[in-house]
């Protein structure tokens, strides 16, 4: 019996340990960590891909409107410049196409160059040629004409000159000497046969535009030329024109701050402000149709700001309409967008953290719950052995003497209590094992201190 009893007793003493799964379960945690880290940079690169999108797209919708409203207001004004241009010169045409005029300049053409007896005769006093004294009595009859077409048409001044550049009718009581550039500007017109445009000029008076607008001989003229016999010089203030442009581009329909060039060559000239001198423009590279494409370039001279700007040329003006606006003030709707956007995306990725900080942390609390679950089994196993070892010295008479079977049974405690603590701590690091030990005790205290309760409250 007292055989049976001590198997049964080792029996119990060899009651198997569940392993511990704390280590596993902590790899496993460290591999959803590593999960959650590369969901979050996910995340991150999702939302600044988006975010970098959008602004990307704002940005060009911003700068495409930009240029749409630009190339408006520029081609409004370009071609309301363009319609004032074309008045003035179906007027000058209306003159010209005259035969009055165009039978006058053929016959002052057939004298040559010499201009001088047409200028000192008079209609009244004998000349010996009465073909050029019929002519200089004509020429007070074409002053008046001439000087009644300026009085209504607007220009400024005009004057009739021969293919070579002398003039022989003019609205001035002295005209004024050519300047080369108004000489060279006649005998490109009786050369090509076409309008010649010559460049604005800045006088006492404000800006000034030349028009040279060939005169051909009737058609019944006898050995009529195909080339003209004559040009007329007209003067055209354009300072009131141009300050109308900058006044209406203040308008509603209107976009940025205008300015008006004009092409010289392979140069550009600003003819604004009319206070100032005609500034060459450096740098300025024009597109194709004489245009000046949209892009960022440099503001006024002294300013450091860049401008948004665009040139539209003028029909049949050597003139360029830009309209130009501050790249800051153009901005300004996009960075209150690109600020938007950028709000929003830090706030997703907020909300993805925080869950995902959630989510581990229901990890961390059911983790920590398996630990108490683990400690306690390990509680009541050794508990039992406890028992079982208080059972054995209580029902010795004499005290215990330890034989073979005693060795082997107390060997094999330690051994499965070694191994119960080994199974229990693997995977945990020496804080981990430090707190479990103190974890124990503390436990063990705990149900020392109970027991003691419970057996004074039965006594």
């Amino acid at each position: 019996m007292q055989t049976s009893g001590t198997d049964k007793e080792r029996g119990v003493m060899e009651q198997v340990i569940p392993q511990s799964k704390v280590g596993n379960k902590s790899a496993a945690y460290r591999r959803m960590g590593w999960f959650m880290a590369v969901i979050l940079v996910l995340v991150l690169c999702a939302a600044g891909s988006l975010a970098w999108f959008n602004i990307n797209m704002a940005e060009t919708s911003l700068k495409q409107d930009v240029e749409r409203r630009l190339q408006f207001t520029a081609q409004n004004k370009a071609n309301a410049l363009s319609l004032w241009f074309n008045s003035m010169q179906n007027q000058a045409n209306r003159l010209i196409s005259a035969d009055l005029f165009r039978l006058f300049a053929s016959e002052v053409n057939g004298l040559g160059n010499d201009l001088s007896p047409l200028l000192k005769a008079s209609g009244d006093s004998p000349s010996g040629n009465d073909d050029l004294s019929q002519l200089a009595s004509q020429l007070p009859l074409m002053k008046n004409l001439l000087q009644e077409f300026i009085s209504y048409s607007g220009f400024l001044r005009a004057r009739i000159t021969n293919a070579d550049a002398q003039t022989y009718l003019s609205t001035d009581v002295t005209p004024p000497a050519l300047s080369l550039e108004q000489q060279q500007g006649i005998r490109q017109a009786v050369e090509s046969g076409k309008l010649g445009i010559l460049p604005v000029r800045k006088t006492s008076n404000g800006l000034v535009l030349d028009l040279v607008v060939p005169i051909f001989a009737p058609q019944y003229v006898e050995n009529r030329s195909e080339k003209p016999v004559a040009t007329l010089l007209l003067s055209l203030m354009v300072s009131s024109r141009l300050g109308e442009t900058i006044d209406t581009a203040k308008g509603e329909s209107s976009f940025g701050v205008t300015h008006v060039f004009q092409i010289v060559g392979t140069k550009l000239q600003d003819l604004l402000p009319l206070s100032a001198d005609i500034q060459n423009l450096p740098d300025w590279q024009l597109g194709q149709n004489d245009s000046l494409p949209f892009g960022i370039r440099g503001g006024e001279a002294g300013s450091p700001d860049e401008v948004y700007s665009i040139g539209v040329k003028v029909p049949e003006l050597p003139w360029l309409v830009v309209q130009e606006v501050p790249v800051a003030a153009a901005l300004k709707p996009f960075l209150a967008q690109r600020n938007a956007i950028v709000i929003w995306a830090v706030i997703a990725v907020v909300v993805v953290l925080l869950a995902l900080l959630a989510v581990w942390w229901w990890l961390v609390g059911r983790n920590a719950r398996n630990v108490s679950a683990e400690l306690l089994q390990l509680y009541q196993i050794s508990n039992q052995q406890k028992q079982l070892l208080d059972g054995i010295n209580s029902a010795l008479v004499d005290g215990i003497v330890l034989t073979d079977k005693a060795d082997a049974i107390v060997a094999d405690l330690k051994a499965n209590g070694d191994r119960v603590e080994r199974l229990l701590v693997g995977g945990f690091s020496d804080g981990e094992k430090a707190a479990l030990r103190d974890y124990v005790a503390r436990m063990r205290a705990n149900i020392e201190r109970a027991q003691r309760e419970f057996e004074h409250q039965t006594l």
